[in-house]
């Protein structure tokens, strides 16, 4: 390994207009993504043809392949600073065994996977705008478990904080339903598939939030407090090649997942079409893309400026609602109550983003995250004053704060 590293420990000074740059590409890639996925469920995105493709399983194991590109990515970066592959893999590993970090990341391959299923399900029932201000309860499960786990208290901001963004939660999510003008038997059913949509991306977010205690108990385990902090380069690279082992068992055995599904009746197991091979492409590339920009957007700002501005999807999703489905900006915010609800959550992640010195408790944000995800760990080096070094996780749509 060269000295190269050690010689770059040093805080990372972007200018601002980059930092807004990877704020805006990383949110809207987020809505990108979530409005690629629904419309592919329903028959709207381009190359579908108008067929629906409600598979959510295979969806997801097609999406996540394409973390295999993250060794592309960090390749450079690793033969300019190790030389070899070898010796970059028996640094990451850091205390663990090669064998035990393939299996851990086995089992997060298909965290991940069952995560994004349910994910998956609530947009087949529920709009963007609706999955996206629900999903922020993920700051809230993840805080939940981290302090159930790793021990700690809540605060009385943090208290507030949680309450505050359930207020807000609720108040974009429930205004459509009782604005809607359809029939009673329409009623129903509408009624129906938004009780599924809500319950499933819940508990989405509850799951994504084991996804990312998950991921900081193997952090904390395999990088000993003893050992050297890592830079928020070195971070990043750590996580893009996490999620590319991730990757390979998600293709390797991941598939596995899949006649489970058929087994049980949730979906049928078998190729999908040709004709919408071009949409399923273009979905696991912009799913890529989205976890790559969270990543990026991390370590360009920081995991608390990708934390508060997650919310933005949500009036964001509004707008795109608008343009691809034609739903008024009046009916989707519910009156004003929306955009209430928007500034209720960015206040109640603000609030749970703050602590005191002696509080160890995990924060966290969202899949984006989404995906890479989407999500994201981050953690203050108690030896060290430099607050810039971050362990970043970044999956499919969704961030995690430390």
């Amino acid at each position: 390994m060269t000295t190269s590293i050690d010689e770059h420990r040093h805080h990372n000074h972007h200018h601002p207009l980059l930092q807004v740059l990877c704020i805006f590409f990383y949110v809207a890639s987020w809505v990108a993504n979530a409005e690629a996925l629904q419309g592919i469920c329903n028959g709207t995105f381009w190359g579908t043809h108008g067929q629906a493709y409600n598979k959510p399983g295979f969806l997801t194991w097609l999406d996540y392949n394409l973390m295999i590109l993250g060794f592309v990515l960090v390749w450079p970066w690793i033969r300019r600073n190790y030389g070899t592959l070898p010796e970059y893999v028996h640094v990451w590993t850091g205390t663990w065994s090669l064998t035990h970090m393939v299996l851990a990341c086995t089992g997060l391959s298909w965290l991940l996977t069952i995560t994004h299923i349910f994910y998956v399900v609530g947009l087949q029932n529920i709009f963007v705008a609706s999955l996206n201000a629900a999903y922020q309860v993920q700051a809230i499960c993840t805080l939940v478990l981290s302090v159930w786990v790793f021990g700690g208290a809540f605060t009385n901001t943090q208290m507030i904080g949680i309450s505050t963004s359930i207020i807000g939660v609720i108040s974009i999510v429930l205004p459509p339903l009782w604005l809607d003008d359809t029939d009673n038997n329409q009623e129903s059913s509408t009624t129906s598939a938004a009780v599924i949509g809500i319950f499933s991306t819940i508990l989405s977010a509850a799951l994504w939030g084991c996804y990312q205690v998950a991921w900081r108990g193997l952090q904390e385990s395999k990088l000993p407090k003893r050992m050297p902090q890592m830079t928020k380069t070195e971070e990043l690279v750590d996580t893009i090649f996490t999620l590319a082992v991730i990757g390979v068992a998600n293709l390797l055995v991941g598939w596995s997942i899949l006649p489970i599904l058929d087994w049980i009746g949730f979906e049928t197991f078998e190729l999908p079409p040709v004709s919408s091979s071009g949409a399923l492409t273009i979905n696991a590339v912009i799913e890529y893309l989205f976890n790559v920009l969270i990543a990026i957007a991390i370590h360009v700002t920081s995991p608390l400026a990708t934390s508060l501005t997650a919310p933005l999807t949500i009036p964001l999703s509004w707008v795109s609602d608008l343009f691809l489905y034609q739903i008024p900006l009046s009916s989707a915010t519910g009156g004003g109550l929306g955009w209430t609800g928007a500034i209720l959550i960015m206040f109640g992640l603000y609030l749970l983003e703050l602590k005191s010195d002696d509080d160890n408790v995990m924060q966290c944000n969202r899949r984006e995250s989404s995906t890479i995800s989407n999500v994201l760990l981050s953690g203050e080096n108690e030896n060290n004053d430099d607050n810039d070094n971050y362990v970043i996780v970044a999956e499919d749509s969704r961030l995690v704060l430390a």
